[in-house]
């Protein structure tokens, strides 16, 4: 079933503003992603960092005496 009176132009004028905004939303939010993707690889972990390695492959972690 379809509402009986509809008007097409009525209808896409009241309906602009959100979306529009839902449009703003998607973009933003594509944006903090592309942002955060940079951000993570930028800050990488590098192999040249301070945390020892010892010979199995694990992080050494040192005992406080």
């Amino acid at each position: 079933m379809s509402a009986p009176n509809t008007d097409v132009e009525k209808q896409s004028n009241r309906h602009k503003v959100p979306l529009v905004g839902m449009t703003m939303t998607v973009v933003w939010s594509a944006l903090l992603l592309v942002a955060l993707l940079v951000w993570i690889s930028w800050n990488g972990n590098e192999p040249a960092n301070d945390t020892p390695i010892d010979e199995e492959g694990a992080a050494a972690t040192t005992t406080a005496q």
